[in-house]
Formats: C-alpha cells, sequence, structure tokens
C-alpha cells in the first residue's frame, strides 16, 4: 500500500509499499443527533423527513510513530460530509496529544459532539 504523509491530502493507492503506515483503518460511524433533519428535492417539489444523519466514512492511517510523536492520518470519504471535511479532520486532529492513543476519542466525538461543531 503506498499514500500521501501530506496533512493537505492523504490518499491511498493500492500499489507499492509504504513503511511509514503500518496500518489503514476504514471506520463508518453515524453521528446521533436528536433534532429533525428534513431533505427538499426541488425538482419533483416534495420534502422527506430523514430519521438519522448517513455515516461518516473515515479512513485512518496509523504510523509507526502512532501515539507517541504522531497522530493518525485522517481522510473523509463521505459525500455527504466533503464541505465539512476539512474541519472534521482539524477538530479530529486537536484531540490528539503526544503519547495519547485517540481512536476511541474520535468515535466519541463523531458520536456526540460532531454535528453540533459543524452547525448543519
Amino acid at each position: 500500500m503506498e499514500s500521501t504523509l501530506n496533512k493537505a491530502e492523504f490518499s491511498i493507492k493500492e500499489q507499492g509499499r509504504n513503511d511509514a503506515i503500518i496500518t489503514v483503518l476504514e471506520l463508518s460511524i453515524v453521528p446521533n443527533y436528536s433534532g429533525k433533519i428534513y431533505a427538499k428535492n426541488n425538482c419533483k417539489g416534495y420534502t422527506t423527513e430523514l430519521r438519522r444523519l448517513p455515516a461518516l466514512e473515515l479512513l485512518i492511517g496509523i504510523t509507526k510513530a502512532y501515539p507517541s510523536v504522531e497522530p493518525p492520518y485522517i481522510k473523509v470519504q463521505s459525500h455527504f460530509y466533503t464541505k465539512f471535511a476539512n474541519k472534521i479532520e482539524e477538530d479530529l486532529n486537536s484531540r490528539w496529544s503526544e503519547g495519547c492513543p485517540v481512536l476511541f476519542d474520535y468515535v466519541n466525538y463523531i458520536w456526540d459532539e460532531m454535528v453540533d461543531s459543524l452547525n448543519l
């Protein structure tokens, strides 16, 4: 597996080998949201109430230096959240501190805090 280790871009390619990233995790997490969400189809003129938000799909690259000196690399994969991808990635990265594993904290943030911080 090969990837770019650049904070502005994180992409995974199915060729070659990269010793920096030792594991790639794929997470699919549905955020909790107690409010009502409506999707409106302007072409057909109808509105539908959604029961929950779509899952947030993440690729997380774990390097040899994680968690001691380097955070995991994060890439939002969900099309629904594309507009908010940079904010989500920044918020998740800000939760890391040297020597502390953060994957469980990432999941809790997405479940409980992400929707409020994005102002959907």
